[in-house]
């Protein structure tokens, strides 16, 4: 995908990799999101909660991650 790409993902939270980096992941793989304290809005989640995110890809030199802008607990 290209950058500034904008996804939608289902997944989980597995881990916090510090600051407002996590790992996401799905039934296709796991990705790092960035998720800036602002765009929580008091959801909070363990790795068993399912999660919905919307944000873009950001690609950078070899890596590639989401900024997500707006996290929901998944239906």
């Amino acid at each position: 995908m290209s950058d500034d790409t904008p996804v939608t993902l289902t997944g989980f939270i597995t881990s916090s990799l510090g600051g407002d980096l996590y790992r996401f992941a799905d039934s296709t793989g796991d990705i790092i999101v960035e998720i800036e304290s602002d765009k929580w809005f008091g959801v909070n989640v363990t790795p068993e909660t399912k999660v919905t995110i919307w944000g873009e890809i950001e690609k950078e030199f070899r890596s590639t991650r989401i900024d997500v802008s707006m996290i929901r607990l998944a239906n």
